[in-house]
């Protein structure tokens, strides 16, 4: 909480300038705090390749962005139906820059990342992330959300297909969506059920008042109602929260158990007997990851964090960070073993600069 505030107060001295060191700063000690197996996790990137990222990636997003609103002020004013293609077209450039972005972000905290002194290295293309950002989000939106999970499936198994520890560790992800499209399903209907519920109760309040005639609200105080209807619907903010974080506990479960380690040859890895665990990896042999914490202690979590949040008018956001690092890690097991002494530092050459277009689009990470 210490570093945060005195972030905080650096940001504002020095007019937000400092956003990516106070960012450094806050990662290098979180990095520090993690362990596995006892050993402690390392981040050794620096503010100013944050800095100079951030600086590189506006000489590309900013005159896209003018570009876009002249053009568009242009062609409103005599192709109206060109400008709206245009927009459309636009948003789309902006989605595949913002997949673009994160992997490349991804890509430079994992070369920044080390744990045993070995550091990590994504190897995946960022354009066909940003490409696959694009596909599956417009897929989501034609579905209407309900593909979302099908979206989440396909770029975690795009990321953790590219990542690499050392030069001989490879993650794979064999995860599926099916099952977790059904869960997802399941949290839409509920949610639409709820709205739909709330939408029958106001009905009934606005009728039994004499507000609701010939199918709207009349009289005086109609919009002012309207008004409160339509806030009323915000409020289920923390339902929304809750029913989400249900789907989130098996999303990552899901992930975890069909996520393994593979080798190369001459580095060994212990065997693993996946049927009696109910898991399922690339090939027996392959350490595998399982989480094994329940929905509703998941669930605790995400609430408490989301009180938390709240009533500190979001000061304790890294309370929420560690806490929730801390719930991971707790429950976190991989079966089998490496032999990690066999391991080598990654030949892999790494960036100078990093997460410029992640920071130009606000992505969030910490």
């Amino acid at each position: 909480m210490a570093i945060y505030l005195a972030n905080l107060l650096l940001r504002v001295i020095t007019l937000g300038v400092y956003h990516f060191w106070a960012k450094t700063r806050v990662r290098a000690y979180v990095w520090s705090q993690t362990a596995l197996n006892g050993e402690q996790f390392e981040y050794t990137g620096r503010g100013v390749e944050l800095f100079f990222g951030y600086l590189i990636a506006m000489t590309v997003v900013m005159p896209l962005v003018l570009g876009w609103r002249l053009g568009l002020i242009t062609l409103l004013q005599q192709y109206p139906l060109l400008a709206g293609a245009a927009g459309a077209g636009f948003y789309g450039i902006f989605a595949f820059l913002a997949g673009f972005g994160k992997f490349s972000s991804l890509r430079y905290q994992a070369s920044r990342t080390r744990w045993r002194g070995i550091r990590f290295a994504l190897k995946g293309s960022a354009t066909r992330y940003g490409f696959n950002t694009l596909g599956y989000g417009l897929l989501s939106v034609l579905s209407l959300g309900f593909l979302f999970p099908l979206m989440q499936v396909r770029q975690m198994e795009l990321i953790l297909g590219s990542l690499r520890f050392g030069e001989s560790v490879r993650f794979r992800s064999k995860a599926r969506a099916g099952a977790l499209l059904r869960r997802y399903a399941g949290f839409q209907i509920g949610l639409l059920g709820v709205v739909a519920a709330w939408s029958g109760v106001l009905y009934l309040i606005f009728k039994a008042q004499g507000l609701w005639v010939d199918g709207g609200l009349q009289g005086q105080d109609g919009p002012l109602y309207f008004v409160f209807a339509l806030y009323s619907y915000f409020l289920m903010f923390p339902l929304y929260y809750v029913l989400y974080a249900g789907y989130k506990a098996e999303f990552f479960r899901h992930m975890a158990r069909h996520t393994s380690l593979e080798t190369a040859p001459g580095v060994g890895a212990a065997a693993v007997n996946l049927e009696a665990e109910g898991l399922h990896a690339v090939d027996a042999d392959a350490p595998v990851f399982q989480l094994g914490y329940s929905t509703r202690s998941y669930l605790g979590l995400q609430v408490t964090n989301l009180l938390l949040m709240g009533v500190t008018l979001g000061l304790a956001f890294p309370l929420v960070v560690v806490r929730t690092l801390n719930f991971i890690c707790t429950h976190l097991r991989i079966l089998g073993t490496l032999d990690l002494d066999h391991i080598t530092q990654s030949a892999i050459r790494i960036s100078p600069t990093g997460e410029g277009l992640a920071e130009a689009f606000d992505l969030g990470s910490i």
